[in-house]
């Protein structure tokens, strides 16, 4: 994905009124949703940009048109306007759905006002199965182009981010920042989201009569980031604004576990020799560092903090993360030591 390192005019008002009108949904099942996925490649219209986009929706959950359009439209005349011009089409065409009113929420975040969007119906199976689809409708494009695109399951849990509580639509317009913020600094950067970074192992489990295998989750970052000099770092946001410290700790200590007991798995799925780093977003990061220090003294992941104020102030999103372990300031990106 190439994005522009410039920037884009923020909406300025707060937008208004109901999402345009579209043809309803006539069905709900697989064979439908794919005939709608490919008379929109196939139209024509659909272009990279418009799969790359809804690509980085499904990983985020959620996102604003104002990051939309300072991620993919910053070199285009008018990108805001852009962005809802695109936003509407690919409304009309069931790729993506507008979420609930997320003004609250962005107001809470300090975020420009906008509206937001997730995945449509169409848009998750399209995302899902577009290695396959686009390579049938257009088969100009090479594998190189769809390089480090993972075959995954469709999950049709799109829906749910327009009716959750406002702290899960605020943990993913965060992440969405974050990854926008990221990917404008640096355009080689490459963002996979929780699916593509979460790790997990075959667990036998008996259900009735049977034994079946089913997958145990034993770690679920938001995200990772994959730089050009061939480091990773994992990404951890933390929304809530209760302080929970055993929760915190829970997880903290299920990385060093992870580190300790099952490096062949993560060597392995991250392609990494040393245990990357991990990327702490957090609205109240002090107050997690500061016990983390007592409690979690002898574990060696490398978790970096920062918090969500500092995040926005800054000039450079990958600049100022704090190691908590001894509060060094450090930049992410570079390779962790072998």
């Amino acid at each position: 994905m190439t994005v522009p390192a410039t920037s884009a005019r923020p909406i300025p008002t707060r937008p208004k009124g109901r999402p345009p009108a579209r043809e309803r949904l006539r069905s709900r099942s697989p064979a439908h949703l794919e005939g709608l996925a490919r008379s929109a490649v196939e139209s024509g219209w659909l272009t990279g940009v418009h799969r790359d986009m809804l690509d980085l929706v499904f990983h985020a959950g959620v996102m604003t048109l104002e990051q939309i359009a300072r991620l993919f439209y910053a070199e285009r005349p008018n990108p805001p306007r852009r962005a809802q011009t695109d936003a509407r089409r690919l409304f009309k065409a069931h790729l993506l759905d507008y979420t609930a009113g997320v003004s609250a929420v962005l107001d809470d975040l300090g975020l420009p006002p906008s509206k937001a969007v997730c995945l449509g119906r169409a848009g998750t199976w399209l995302v899902a199965n577009q290695n396959d689809l686009v390579a049938q409708a257009l088969p100009g494009v090479g594998a190189e182009s769809r390089a480090g695109r993972s075959p995954r399951a469709a999950p049709m849990r799109h829906r749910a981010w327009s009716v959750l509580r406002p702290a899960y639509l605020a943990h993913n317009l965060m992440l969405a920042e974050l990854v926008v913020r990221v990917l404008q600094r640096d355009g080689a950067v490459q963002f996979a989201g929780e699916l593509a970074s979460s790790l997990s192992r075959a667990k036998k489990v008996t259900i009735g009569r049977q034994v079946r295998t089913v997958p145990r989750s034993l770690l679920r970052p938001d995200g990772m980031f994959r730089f050009p000099n061939g480091a990773v770092a994992l990404i951890e946001v933390e929304r809530a604004r209760r302080y929970d410290f055993q929760r915190v700790l829970e997880k903290v200590r299920r990385y060093d576990e992870v580190r300790r007991g099952q490096q062949a798995l993560w060597r392995g799925r991250w392609r990494v020799e040393a245990f990357p780093p991990v990327l702490v977003l957090a609205l109240n990061a002090e107050r997690h560092v500061e016990r983390l220090r007592e409690e979690a003294g002898g574990n060696r992941v490398g978790f970096l903090f920062r918090a969500w104020d500092d995040f926005l102030r800054g000039d450079d999103p990958l600049d100022g993360w704090r190691l908590w372990s001894d509060g060094r300031v450090v930049r992410v990106g570079r390779p962790a030591p072998t």
